[in-house]
């Protein structure tokens, strides 16, 4: 294991610099262990299989059905040498330029699901439209869960690499690689790439659950409990046309100056049977903080739930956390 071959050497370690070699196998290890530091997330739950169907992508980025050549633009790197035959001043280069061309073939994934998603919430009723939309977000989704695999074998490919190299030298008279910091840095990079889009990637995955379309299946589920939070915001949906556009633009930029890091907790309300306008009023208010530029990331979305004894009147309501918790 890592740890044991650390430390069967570290009185020779601790001679050539064993911080260094401390920092790297802490990333090694971190590494190994799957990043570590995700953000809270909704609970997991089972995205229903995506439908071929994709609406008109008129004023949208999405133009049509994607094709895997949309998440390739970036050349595939030359296949690497086994780590044994290679010194790290030339292996170093090669394990980043891998990494990435993954990272931004991720990236890229990424923007065509948020503007696929963008695009389905814009959709104010029930109907094709609603489902075309929601399975191009799907599958735009499902696009970006192959990214996210490549970079999880990027991952572990360096982290495999830099035990390698790292063990060569430790076992030879070479001493320690004179960049072994950065290959340590590398290492951490990945880990926390992949660990970034793989809890984007199950934000998401709850986020399309819970806006299933009824004429496709039951949304699924999700619980966002208040915690004693008094609402940022209560926006009621009992008329057909609620007017708060300018009110919630107003609050959302003035708070955004004191407290850039605010993400959003949306609760919809509504009497028993009002999935589907509970929906459309979520998809509504989300939009909303999309045009103000606020992340997907920092919006978290939940439909009442049906189990809860109050039945008010349809309604979200809006709370506030950061994203960094």
């Amino acid at each position: 294991m890592t740890t044991a071959r650390f430390s069967d050497d570290f009185p020779r370690l601790y001679a050539m610099g064993a911080s260094v070699v401390a920092s790297l196998a802490l990333g090694l290890l971190t590494a190994a262990c799957g990043g570590g530091g995700d953000w809270p997330k909704l609970s997991s739950v089972s995205r229903p299989a995506a439908a071929g169907a994709v609406a008109d992508t008129q004023n949208t980025d999405l133009q049509g059905p994607i094709s895997q050549a949309d998440l390739t633009s970036v050349a595939a790197p030359e296949p690497l040498e086994p780590a044994s035959q290679i010194s790290v001043q030339e292996r170093l280069p090669q394990l980043e330029a891998a990494f990435t061309a993954k990272e931004q073939a991720a990236d890229e994934a990424y923007r065509v699901y948020t503007g696929s998603l963008d695009r389905f919430l814009t959709v104010r009723a029930d109907g094709d439209d609603l489902v075309s939309w929601w399975s191009a977000a799907q599958s735009a989704l499902s696009r970006l869960s192959m990214a996210v695999d490549e970079l999880r074998v990027a991952r572990e490919d360096i982290a495999s690499d830099a035990l390698a190299i790292t063990s060569k030298s430790l076992h030879t008279d070479s001493g320690l690689p004179a960049n072994l910091l950065a290959l340590g840095q590398l290492v951490e990079r990945s880990a926390a790439g992949y660990s970034r889009y793989r809890t984007a990637l199950a934000a998401e995955g709850n986020r399309l659950a819970t806006l299933t379309p009824g004429a496709f299946g039951s949304p699924g589920p999700s619980s966002i409990g208040d915690a004693g939070r008094t609402p940022f915001a209560t926006i009621s949906f009992t008329t057909q046309q609620p007017l708060f556009s300018a009110t919630l633009r107003n609050a959302v930029l003035e708070l955004q100056k004191t407290v850039p890091d605010v993400a959003f907790d949306l609760q919809a309300d509504g009497p028993t049977g009002s999935t589907a306008a509970q929906q459309a009023a979520l998809r509504r208010v989300m939009a909303e903080l999309r045009g103000y530029n606020v992340a997907p990331h920092a919006i978290s979305i939940a439909l009442k739930d049906e189990k809860s004894a109050a039945a008010g009147p349809l309604a979200v309501r809006i709370y506030l956390k950061k994203t960094s918790l």
